[in-house]
């Protein structure tokens, strides 16, 4: 009788260990994406912050303040397709330059933080605390798609 308490204690503190090794494994490894399906989103809010860029290494010295709202379904699917192939990036301290807003007909919000597109192959965001990166092409088209003319950057 002595035995079976303890066995059943031992699988309790492995299954326990199991989880937490599975966490951290999700922490560290998976990317974080938006969790709204697209049947659940109302409309998506981009708003890009303008960008203090010296003029000598950008055209026109960064974007203008940018605000656009869509609840066109097509436009939001591309978008949130681009989030499908998400990776982790690693971490540092990368500004913001804008948010991406996903509104759900429940009320419910998920933000993210859209970061400066220093790399050239990959867009990163911050989302549920946590860096991760986007094929730049892919995100860049379905901003494009949603109304954001152009965003310029500085590159690594």
């Amino acid at each position: 009788m002595h035995f079976f308490r303890w066995r059943y204690l031992l699988y309790l503190f492995l299954a326990a260990l199991g989880v937490a090794i599975g966490c951290g494994l999700d922490w560290w490894f998976f990317p974080s994406v938006p969790t709204t399906s697209l049947d659940a989103v109302d409309s998506v809010e981009i708003t890009l912050l303008p960008l203090l860029i010296p003029k000598k290494n950008l055209p026109d010295g960064g974007t203008k303040q940018i605000q656009i709202k869509t609840t066109d379904r097509a436009r939001i699917a591309t978008l949130l397709k681009v989030f499908h192939g998400a990776q982790r990036a690693s971490e540092h301290k990368c500004g913001s330059i804008g948010t991406l807003t996903i509104r759900t007909r429940s009320g419910r919000t998920e933000q993210l933080e859209i970061l400066a597109g220093h790399d050239s192959a990959n867009w990163e965001y911050r989302y549920a605390g946590r860096i991760n990166r986007v094929d730049r092409e892919s995100f860049l088209a379905a901003l494009e798609g949603i109304g954001v003319e152009r965003i310029f950057l500085e590159r690594r």
